[in-house]
């Protein structure tokens, strides 16, 4: 899948490139997201490398991303199991 494999090259660089290619708004459309959240548990499909959990922190979250290197940077940064 060409697209799992371009994931996989820029990994370390995504949440940079989303944040320059959205114009820094990423942040606040998560925030939006987040605050219309009515329950306690959330599920994360495309989770990449888990920016949102820093909106998330207080709900019990499963992360989903089909690229294994998107996920483990997602573990590393939010220290999950």
């Amino acid at each position: 899948m060409a697209e799992k494999a371009n994931f996989s090259n820029i990994y370390k660089f995504y949440d940079l490139i989303n944040s320059v290619i959205t114009l820094g708004f990423d942040k606040s459309w998560r925030n939006k997201a987040s605050n219309q959240i009515t329950g306690t548990r959330v599920l994360d499909l495309g989770s990449g490398t888990g920016a949102a959990f820093q909106q998330l922190q207080n709900l019990e979250v499963t992360a989903i991303d089909p690229d294994e290197k998107m996920l483990q940077l997602n573990k590393f940064k939010n220290k999950i199991i």
